[in-house]
């Protein structure tokens, strides 16, 4: 339903449907692996420290794809880090 409220809106774009469509779909085929994502928000994170630079929203974003990585999902595209905002059941 977001998909559909979002077409053709100021907010809508092309990436939106295809990643929002493999989300709704949940399949994540794997073009850039999540764990190769959080490989690089690492790197950003470390370069970020030693300058002396705080990046708290990348911080969030860290957390987010370790979760998703820690859940099993890190052979998954990046999108799968749907998976660490879901609730246990």
């Amino acid at each position: 339903r977001v998909l559909d409220s979002l077409a053709g809106g100021p907010t809508d774009s092309p990436y939106l449907q295809l990643k929002g469509a493999m989300i709704a779909d949940r399949s994540f085929p794997a073009q850039f692996k999540l764990e190769t994502a959080l490989k690089d928000v690492e790197l950003v994170r470390e370069l970020a420290a030693e300058a002396g630079i705080e990046l708290p929203l990348l911080d969030g974003t860290f957390a987010q794809f370790a979760k998703a990585v820690d859940l099993g999902h890190g052979s998954e595209y990046m999108s799968a880090t749907w998976h660490a905002t879901r609730r246990a059941p």
